[in-house]
């Protein structure tokens, strides 16, 4: 049987391998008096099986038709002379007798002349014609998907400190892609957010199969007062130094440590292009500030940020903050508070201190 006809079979044969199908979903059911449990599951990876499918199609070949008489002019080379010419020269010789004429034989090479001359000339030549007919094609395509890698997870879901949910049953939805895995509160927590973090314990890659542990950590963070206050955050007072730069969070002092701030500074001459020489987020925690109350002055070298001593040049600057969930379990409750961000931005200053 040609390797083309055996497509069909193939494609059946990868299919049989798709027995069992992946269970990438799982739920975990923890609360104080149960904070663990431990799930398992599973996801595969497949790769396109190809093949060379048959398809109908027109093909082409090259045919006698007929004779046909064909005439056309050639060019035939003519010359003339070119030969050796002679003739009988008398040459006068004199001594004390008298003078005589004595005869000699005298020859020179008369030049060649050559000349195109046409002439007409038929002959009998063949002529082809293109026959088209019906024909079968072969061409690449996927003809299935094989089993390339199976992740199997134990994955341990836990609360990282029990007493601080109390009287609640979490029921947390897991899904593992691949490596990774994520997880989602399926029901409502409204009192607090709920950050998660993920801890990736061992890897046994066989080929064919890994097995992964890992943990999945939940903990408490902000209560939904402290963190409904980031809805009157506001960012003011932003001032660009030659070293540092600095601003006011305004209504942010009673939770500094979960803010995530975003500095985008770009210099901005007059003549030349551009540059953006920061434009990143930094954790609140990271940097220095100043004073206390509920408006907190922020300074921030610009050698935290890897940006050397500024010049006489123009800036562009812009301080943003959001809230720094982390990995949130239950974003649903918190949609309001989480997309909330403040920011003031300055455009062509000059560094003022």
């Amino acid at each position: 049987m040609s390797p083309r006809t055996t497509y069909l079979g193939l494609f059946l044969a990868v299919l049989s391998i798709q027995g069992a199908r992946a269970t990438q979903n799982g739920q975990a059911q923890v609360s104080a008096q149960s904070p663990v449990q431990t799930i398992e599951l599973r996801d595969e990876r497949y790769e396109p099986v190809y093949g060379e499918v048959p398809y109908a199609s027109t093909c082409s070949r090259i045919v006698f038709d007929h004779y046909e008489n064909q005439c056309f002019t050639v060019n035939d080379s003519v010359c003339t002379g070119g030969g050796e010419v002679c003739r009988t020269q008398n040459d006068s010789v004199c001594n004390s007798g008298g003078c005589v004429n004595v005869p000699r034989r005298v020859c020179h090479a008369e030049p060649r002349s050559c000349a195109l001359v046409p002439r007409r000339e038929c002959r009998q030549v063949s002529v082809d014609r293109t026959d088209y007919y019906s024909c079968t094609r072969y061409r690449t395509e996927v003809v299935g998907k094989r089993l390339a890698k199976t992740y199997l997870h134990e994955i341990e879901v836990r609360i990282e400190t029990p007493s601080s949910i109390p009287g609640s049953n979490l029921s947390v939805a897991v899904n593992a892609k691949e490596e990774e895995i994520r997880a989602s509160l399926q029901s409502s927590y409204p009192d607090a957010i709920l950050n998660y973090r993920i801890e990736y314990l061992n890897r046994n890659d066989s080929g064919d199969v890994v097995n992964l542990s890992s943990r999945i950590v939940i903990s408490r963070g902000l209560s939904r007062l402290d963190a409904s206050q980031i809805l009157s955050i506001q960012v003011s007072g932003l001032e660009l130094g030659h070293d540092a730069l600095r601003f006011k969070i305004e209504s942010g002092s009673s939770f500094l440590d979960s803010l995530l701030i975003r500095v985008n500074l770009v210099r901005n001459p007059k003549l030349w292009a551009s540059t953006t020489l920061y434009n990143e987020e930094v954790s609140a925690r990271m940097l220095r500030f100043v004073g206390q109350g509920a408006d907190v002055p922020a300074v921030i070298p610009l050698s935290r940020l890897g940006v050397e001593s500024l010049g006489s040049h123009r800036y562009d600057l812009g301080v943003s903050v959001r809230l720094d969930a982390g990995k949130v379990l239950n974003p649903n409750d918190f949609q309001e508070v989480l997309g909330k961000s403040a920011s003031e931005i300055r455009n062509k200053i000059y560094a003022s201190f």
